[in-house]
């Protein structure tokens, strides 16, 4: 998937840069209308996501992500596949400066639903991202949000805990002149382990808003002025009056949501047994600190990744719950309404 950025620059470049870190992303629309585009063309399921290069520009201390381009699914064992997508990656930003617009890379995205996107792999994919460009983000978007009037659009960047602890391990394999070495891991680094880390210190959402140029809303003010002289007739009016956000049904993202919660709950408990066991084995008493460290270190990472799905899970269900709790108490609201008899005068 990381193709052409998967290759790594030199680490001592990434740590003489002395740039600012972005407080906030601006997405323009046509960012989000090609992403709504590729998860529609694509027959998602609950598991699965689309994924594509933002490109734009920093400015100050936002992030401004003009444009993007789709990549296609491949197998991440296929090593002549990933081989063509990375030079696939290069011409589309090659044709993007032939074309004159922006093609620098800030970062990726995900479309689908639910949080199942967050992994050990993204991790490691936003990492190599924020190696070349201190500045990249991962953009997701849910589409199951937009059934909802809501926006659905979130960046999250790495956090620093996360971030510096790969750097020490990636600087640790280069001085050891063997990266494959699988003894090294980089959630096994102290600094990971001196402290309370939970799953609220994986990941930093950053504020995200949908912006479009002074052109583009002159084009739709024009679009919508002249939409409005075709149904200037009284009798069309009132067929442009949309009644879709008094829906009250949402039983089947309210039931998937829960089971996508309960789902994570089980594995939370799973990885706890197993964490349990860990500690309670035969000769864990004796083994030494880098040892425990070794073996618990991947039940955490996992624990934590299970922890934050659930965390922005529980989010959504609470959001989604309030809505609806809105929309019933406005409903009963109208019908006590019309329930009541009008008041009619005494007749003298």
């Amino acid at each position: 998937m990381i193709g052409y950025f998967g290759v790594r620059i030199e680490l001592q470049q990434r740590l003489a840069m002395d740039t600012e870190q972005v407080s906030c992303v601006k997405v323009s629309g046509l960012v989000l209308l090609k992403i709504i585009k590729h998860c529609e063309e694509e027959t998602l399921l609950a598991t699965e996501h689309v994924n594509g290069v933002l490109l734009g520009l920093a400015v100050d201390n936002a992030l401004e992500i003009t444009n993007c381009f789709p990549l296609p699914k491949i197998s991440e064992d296929d090593q002549a596949v990933s081989e063509a997508l990375s030079v696939y990656e290069y011409d589309m930003m090659k044709n993007m400066r032939e074309l004159n617009s922006d093609y620098l890379s800030v970062g990726y995205y995900l479309g689908g639903y639910g949080c199942s996107f967050l992994t050990r792999s993204l991790l490691e994919t936003l990492f190599q991202y924020q190696t070349l460009v201190s500045e990249a983000v991962l953009l997701t978007y849910d589409p199951s949000c937009a059934t909802r009037g809501q926006q659905g659009l979130k960046s999250y960047r790495l956090s620093k805990v996360i971030f510096d602890a790969m750097l020490e391990t990636e600087k640790r394999i280069r001085l050891m002149g063997n990266a494959k070495n699988p003894e090294i891991s980089w959630e096994c680094d102290a600094s990971l382990h001196a402290g309370k880390t939970n799953f609220t210190r994986l990941l930093e959402e950053l504020p995200t808003s949908v912006v479009n140029s002074k052109l583009a809303r002159i084009l739709l003010k024009d679009i919508v002025d002249q939409s409005d002289e075709q149904v200037a007739d009284a009798t069309q009016v009132k067929a442009r009056n949309s009644f879709s956000g008094l829906h009250l049904s949402m039983a089947s993202d309210l039931e998937q949501q829960l089971r996508s919660l309960i789902q994570r709950l089980d594995n939370i408990y799973e990885l706890q047994y197993t964490y349990q066991r860990t500690l309670s084995k035969p000769g864990a008493s004796t083994a030494t600190k880098d040892q425990r460290i070794k073996e618990l270190a991947p039940i955490r990472l996992e624990t934590a990744l299970a922890s934050c799905q659930a965390d922005l899970y529980s989010s959504g269900i609470a959001q989604l719950a309030g809505q609806t709790v809105g929309k019933l108490m406005l409903a009963e609201a109208i019908h006590q309404y019309r329930n009541v008899a009008p008041d009619v005068p005494d007749s003298e």
